[in-house]
C-alpha cells in the first residue's frame, strides 16, 4: 500500500472518507473475506481479463473494491493498475512484488480526480452497497473514468437482497445494467460469467461513457 502523496489524487481528506459502503467490511466480515480468497484459484480469469485488455487497450485502470488487487496485478500487463478498499488487512498484502498503486477509500468517495482513469471496475462489490448509496456509488465510478466503465455483478430485474454467508443487510442484486444507462452510460459489451471462466455466474456489462 503506497503513501497518499505519492498518488494523483484530490486533496479532499482522502485517507479516511466519511462515507463508507458498510462499516462491516472494513472489519471482521472484510478480514475472514480476504482470508477465505486465499484459497481461492483466480487463473480461471486470465482469458476473460487478457480479452478485455486487448480488446478496450486501458492505460490505468481501477478497480473498486479491490481487496489484495489479485484481477489488477495478474492480468493487466499494459496497463498501470489502481485499487482502493475499505479494509486496511486487505490493502496491507504485497503480493508477488508487482507494483499496484493502493489506497484506503471508498465507492462512495472514490479519491482520484474527474476522468483519471481509462477503465473503472467492480467485481461482486455493487451488490454490497446499501440502497440508500448506490447511486452515489456509481455516479462516482462514472466520474472517475473518462472511457468504460467495467461492471460484474450479479444482476436481477428489480432490486433484491439475497442472503450472503447465512446474513441479511449485506448482498442485494440489482439491474445494474438499465441503472448505469439511466445515468447516461452506452453498453459496448454483455455477456455471463461461470465457473469454467473463474466465476460465480455473474453477468457483466462494459458501458462506454458518452462525449
Amino acid at each position: 500500500m503506497i503513501k497518499m502523496n505519492e498518488m494523483e489524487t484530490e486533496d479532499k481528506g482522502i485517507l479516511r472518507p466519511n462515507s463508507s459502503p458498510s462499516e462491516r467490511w472494513a472489519g471482521k466480515l472484510g478480514d475472514e473475506y480476504t482470508i477465505r480468497n486465499d484459497t481461492q484459484d483466480y487463473t480461471k480469469r486470465t482469458s476473460f481479463w487478457k480479452n478485455i485488455e486487448d480488446k478496450y487497450n486501458p492505460k490505468k485502470v481501477l478497480e473498486v473494491g479491490c481487496n489484495k488487487g489479485i484481477q489488477n496485478i495478474l492480468w493487466f500487463d499494459k496497463a498501470r493498475g489502481y485499487g482502493i478498499d475499505v479494509n486496511e488487512e486487505a490493502l496491507m498484502y504485497n503480493l508477488y512484488d508487482i507494483p499496484l498503486w493502493r489506497c484506503y477509500g471508498s465507492a462512495t468517495d472514490i479519491p482520484f480526480k474527474d476522468n483519471f482513469f481509462d477503465l473503472v471496475f467492480t467485481c461482486g462489490v455493487l451488490i454490497h452497497i446499501p440502497p440508500k448509496e448506490i447511486e452515489k456509488a456509481m455516479k462516482e465510478i462514472i466520474r472517475t473514468s473518462n472511457k468504460y466503465v467495467l461492471a460484474i455483478e450479479y444482476c436481477s430485474e428489480q432490486e433484491k437482497e439475497r442472503p450472503f454467508l447465512g446474513e441479511m443487510g449485506i448482498t442485494w442484486e440489482r439491474p445494474y445494467n438499465y441503472m448505469y444507462i439511466k445515468m447516461g452510460l452506452e453498453i459496448v459489451e454483455a455477456g455471463f460469467l461461470t465457473e469454467t471462466d473463474g466465476f460465480n455466474d455473474l453477468s457483466y456489462y462494459m458501458f462506454r461513457k458518452g462525449k
